[in-house]
């Protein structure tokens, strides 16, 4: 980010933007995305460990315009040290890709790049990420890969496929996506969506069930295809003796 990170401190109320890939039509939907920040250093007394830490710097709001991310944060101030290595930034409930990035006609095999640009709310001070470093995105690590995330020379293979179908669970009378929230005694409505519909899609039929000793669903399977091209209606159960809890799948 800067040549010397030992003691620097960027000031004035610093939000994050993130830029994404043309691929991405976030115009098309009605979401509400949330993002959850990790900072990585190195441990002091053991260099080869890396230590995250969630508390010295967490988010207070999200918002998007056309396929632009605006993170804002509750410190008015990050501080960096010679120990420091780079953000963890998780960002959840985003619609992917309208269609699938492999194309052998077009000889594309990604999606563009993500383009980052951190700066304080006067913008006196701004750090973005540059636009060749993903110049040899599509060359191979040589000798030897480190792991199967990390296969080339620089940054991350940004790819979605269509063909691998996925399906989302949608609430349109409270317009909230992939959220389920239940409530005791009481079924609440849902729907299954398969969010492509491609000539590309094999004629697969896949059954959802839940399996827990809490909730429980009003069917105890539904067939969910590609090819059906319509909404699958659920209703989801807990029983009105239950005490509310969070429920994370």
């Amino acid at each position: 980010m800067v040549a010397n990170l030992d003691n620097y401190t960027l000031d004035e109320s610093p939000e994050l933007n993130i830029t994404f890939p043309p691929e991405y039509k976030f115009h098309w939907f009605t979401f509400t995305p949330s993002a959850k920040i990790s900072i990585a250093t190195l441990n002091p007394e053991n260099l080869k460990e890396i230590l995250y830490d969630d508390q010295t710097l967490t988010v207070s709001s999200v918002s998007y315009i056309w396929n632009k991310l605006n993170i804002k944060f509750n410190q008015t101030s990050i501080k960096f040290t010679k120990f420091y290595q780079f953000f963890l930034l998780r960002i959840f409930n985003l619609p992917a890709p309208s269609d699938n990035t492999v194309d052998n006609n077009a000889l594309t095999q990604t999606t563009w790049r993500f383009k980052f640009l951190l700066m304080n709310s006067n913008r006196k001070r701004i750090f973005r990420s540059w636009s060749n470093l993903n110049t040899f995105s599509r060359e191979d690590l040589i000798p030897t890969k480190y792991n199967n995330f990390l296969t080339q020379n620089k940054w991350l293979k940004f790819e979605f496929d269509q063909k691998k179908w996925v399906v989302d669970v949608l609430d349109k009378d409270n317009q909230k996506f992939n959220q389920i929230t239940v409530m005791t005694g009481r079924y609440n409505k849902y729907i299954f969506k398969v969010r492509n519909t491609s000539k590309l899609l094999r004629a697969r039929v896949a059954q959802v069930q839940l399996v827990d000793n809490k909730l429980k669903l009003l069917e105890s399977k539904y067939d969910i295809a590609p090819y059906l091209f319509q909404d699958m209606p659920f209703f989801i159960w807990l029983d009105c003796n239950e005490v509310p809890w969070t429920y994370i799948v």
